[in-house]
């Protein structure tokens, strides 16, 4: 497994793409039917390289590239060091996390589509800059999409923006939890609302804090608590400035990046979970709260609509709207009927995120690439 994002502690999860390339090779090397090796490439000198164990996953960091090679990552330098390492294991099936261009480096291989790369960019750096490099980069990512033979979808929403290719096999198999988070014991704190993502404008943590804004004025014991990365970054110090400016900075907490144990503990006693991004595929952090049993308010933006049943297991809102996310907000808090809505969560997270579950239909995926070499050698 290529997985760049994979966690180089163990109970140390920064981000989606790393959770679940985590919680699936978990699941994956439980079921005692692969040996499985992941493969981390990185552009920093952050993370050793070299050979460890993360719970029994045996990692294999990738060096460093050298100064000269770093802006050529696109391209070829990473993947020239990659293809060594893959020729070395000789694997029976190479599966990518996130990259589509790591399919061409192994010929029975599948890759699964974990962000839109060319949509994300468009809430990231320069104004100016934007849209040339959405322009870049979905025209190497669009590419390399559709240059892949195998690809998993984690959503109905990655399928339809990929589109059909008829030269291509694609499975629908939604993102693992880690089984852990089935048995938290939920038992909300009143008013608590919580939330955990990057740091970043594409997850829309201003406006997070101005619908709360308004539902402290009506609420007084309400609480926002916020995990995850970059909360030290320009944008984290403009979201605390924000929370000063409104006079809700007492009641807004900066909780950083958390382990997985402290997460789960978060969840376990918020009365709802808030995502207001921008766009998404199939955020981790929402199957995870509704693994947790704990109702969801969330964005009606990506493949998110296709995760949280509006009026169901929780409500989706319009994330260009404070009143929109504060209205819904505030629908769960007063209500005490919202606890039904956290039981129809999990049950539905059980029947869709459950480790095994996920790891079953992943394994069929690999069985059906290896019956497809063995046909036509056989031809």
């Amino acid at each position: 497994m290529i997985a760049p994002a994979f966690p180089t502690e163990t109970g140390i999860v920064n981000g989606g793409t790393a959770g679940v390339s985590y919680y699936l090779a978990k699941a994956l090397q439980s079921s005692g039917k692969v040996e499985l090796t992941v493969l981390r490439p990185t552009l920093t000198t952050l993370t050793p390289a070299g050979s460890r164990e993360i719970d029994g996953i045996s990692l294999r960091v990738i060096p460093r590239l050298r100064i000269q090679q770093k802006h050529y990552y696109l391209l070829r330098g990473v993947h020239q060091q990659l293809q060594s390492v893959i020729s070395e294991l000789e694997p029976d099936v190479l599966h990518s996390q996130g990259d589509p261009s790591f399919s061409r480096l192994w010929p029975r291989s599948v890759c699964t589509i974990h962000g839109i790369a060319e949509l994300d960019v468009l809430f990231r750096g320069a104004r100016w800059s934007r849209w040339l490099r959405y322009l870049l980069i979905k025209g190497i990512t669009r590419r390399a999409r559709h240059a892949a033979p195998h690809v998993i979808s984690i959503s109905p929403y990655v399928r339809k923006f990929i589109g059909v290719n008829p030269n291509q096999k694609v499975w629908d198999i939604p993102n693992p939890v880690a089984e852990s988070f089935f048995d938290i014991d939920h038992k909300p704190v009143l008013g608590r609302i919580f939330s955990a993502s990057h740091c970043t404008r594409l997850k829309n943590i201003e406006l997070l804090i101005r619908a709360f804004s308004l539902i402290y004025r009506k609420h007084p014991n309400a609480e926002l608590r916020l995990a995850g990365s970059d909360q030290d970054s320009a944008y984290g110090q403009e979201c605390r400035s924000l929370a000063n400016e409104l006079s809700v900075a007492a009641k807004v907490k900066f909780l950083g990046l958390l382990p997985v144990a402290k997460l789960q503990e978060e969840l376990s006693r918020a009365s709802v979970f808030a995502l207001c991004s921008l766009q998404e595929n199939a955020p981790l952090s929402i199957s995870e709260a509704q693994s947790a049993g704990v109702p969801v308010v969330a964005s009606r933006i990506g493949g998110i609509p296709w995760m949280v049943e509006d009026g169901v297991t929780g409500f989706l809102a319009d994330p260009a709207s404070v009143e929109d996310v504060a209205q819904k907000l505030e629908i769960i808090l007063s209500n005490p009927s919202s606890a039904e809505m956290g039981v129809a969560a999990r049950r539905k997270a059980e029947c869709s995120y459950h480790p095994e579950f996920v790891a079953d239909k992943t394994l069929t995926v690999y069985d059906e690439i290896l019956s497809l070499k063995e046909s036509r050698q056989g031809v």
